[in-house]
């Protein structure tokens, strides 16, 4: 298998059914191998894309090293878990958790531009997991499904896109009208709103459209004369 041309090897890794986890076990099995993968950056960008593929829209176009961003995203999701499990014993006697109670996380969105979008997804992952916990005895915090872990990683959520829209939305008023975009708002707004769930522009604009054809249905079956139809003719 060592006399396999490079691209042969790229093209298995690459596969979807190949992990993360998969591709750094193979490339422990000899030199040639972690050669191979350590320094494929075509490979690192796919298993990326294939785990979180609501990244490609951020990362698509950056030069940058993908195993790196791969490693720092794994890493950030250790540092986030400990960081939730010290929320309890810190949190517990207290009925309502403050912005300045949270404001580690915020030091945290400053390490890189790309760090917002870390943070949502894992943390919308811990919020969003519904596996059922079969045990009466106390499970540990780091538990999928755990309700203590999902309470503090939702306030947090919370916490950090307020944090993110409020400046994204000073940008967003301070644009000529022309540029402010309905759909953008939109998303802005229910964000905002509903911080555990995923809203994109593209969503928006897609839920936005097909209502719009819906419509045009509608007017085409009750009114065929209209001028919406012979516009289009013309």
């Amino acid at each position: 298998m060592e006399n396999l041309p490079v691209e042969i090897i790229e093209k298995v890794l690459i596969s979807p059914k190949i992990s993360v986890e998969d591709m750094i076990h193979f490339s422990l099995t000899c030199h040639h191998f972690q050669n191979i993968v350590m320094n494929s950056n075509k490979i690192w960008k796919t298993k990326l894309f294939q785990k979180w593929p609501t990244l490609k829209s951020v990362l698509e176009q950056k030069h940058i090293i993908f195993q790196h961003e791969v490693r720092y995203i794994y890493e950030l999701k250790k540092r986030t878990r400990l960081m939730l499990e010290k929320m309890p014993p810190k949190f517990y006697k207290k009925y309502e958790i403050s912005d300045s109670d949270l404001h580690e996380w915020s030091i945290i969105l400053h390490e890189r531009e790309e760090v917002y979008n870390y943070l949502v997804l894992d943390l919308m992952e811990i919020v969003n997991t519904d596996e059922p916990i079969n045990s009466v005895e106390v499970v540990p915090l780091n538990t999928p499904g755990n309700k203590t872990l999902q309470y503090y990683a939702s306030k947090v959520l919370r916490f950090i896109r307020q944090l993110h829209l409020s400046k994204v939305w000073k940008n967003y008023i301070s644009l000529p009208p022309q540029r402010q975009i309905l759909e953008v708002g939109a998303v802005f707004v229910a964000q905002w709103c509903q911080p555990n769930v995923e809203v994109t522009v593209e969503d928006v604009t897609a839920k936005l459209d097909q209502i719009a054809e819906e419509v045009k249905e509608v007017l085409k079956t009750q009114h065929p004369n209209h001028s919406l139809f012979k516009a289009t003719q013309e």
